[in-house]
């Protein structure tokens, strides 16, 4: 069955995914766990729990150490650090093709790498599922004295649009790689071989 064919064109990342789980697809590790915002301190960038070096949400958000790192939490990519006074933040920016294609279950050929600040945090989150190669939906990554950073990410099981959202807590803005895994017939026609090709 080919569900990009069966779905209407409008049809939601979720609407696609349930429709996956009916024909006995089970999400990857991480994949359905959807952020527990009940749990989740989630403050804007001007609340001042975030100025304050003792709160919950510093030590959550603007500790980079290796709990940090090695934690999956994908509210980071919204989350900014207050500026200091008279700072000025970078923006984060693409360094490779934020558009791009594969194939279900595999992983994406292309780089999704950004730069940041020189050793800057920089948290990538699939909104829309598939993983990183932590096993989870959102990875965090340090970036290298030039300030790039780059993760790796495997499709989802089915044919459908992911999304990648990547953003730093020291720079402005985020990133948005928008990848299309595309089903067998479609990669084997001469413009899905082609698609296929561009990284």
């Amino acid at each position: 069955m080919n569900l990009t064919t069966s779905l209407p064109a409008s049809a939601s990342a979720a609407a696609v995914v349930a429709t996956g789980l009916l024909l006995g697809f089970a999400p990857p590790k991480g994949a359905g766990d959807a952020p527990n915002f009940d749990d989740l301190v989630h403050p804007k960038s001007d609340d001042a729990r975030l100025a304050n070096p003792e709160s919950d949400a510093f030590r959550r958000y603007f500790v980079y150490d290796e709990t940090y790192y090695s934690k999956a939490d994908p509210t980071r990519v919204w989350v900014e650090r207050p500026l200091r006074t008279g700072e000025q933040r970078p923006c984060l920016t693409a360094l490779s093709s934020v558009v791009g294609f594969g194939q279900p279950s595999e992983p994406y050929a292309g780089e999704l790498r950004v730069r940041a600040n020189a050793d800057a945090p920089v948290t990538f989150y699939a909104p829309d599922w598939g993983t990183f190669e932590n096993g989870e939906r959102s990875i965090t990554v340090q970036a290298d004295h030039r300030g790039e950073a780059e993760a790796q990410f495997t499709f989802w099981k089915l044919a459908s649009s992911y999304r990648v959202i990547a953003h730093s807590p020291e720079c402005q803005g985020r990133v948005v790689f928008d990848l299309e895994a595309l089903d067998a017939a479609a990669a084997l026609t001469e413009q899905g071989s082609r698609l296929l090709e561009v990284k």
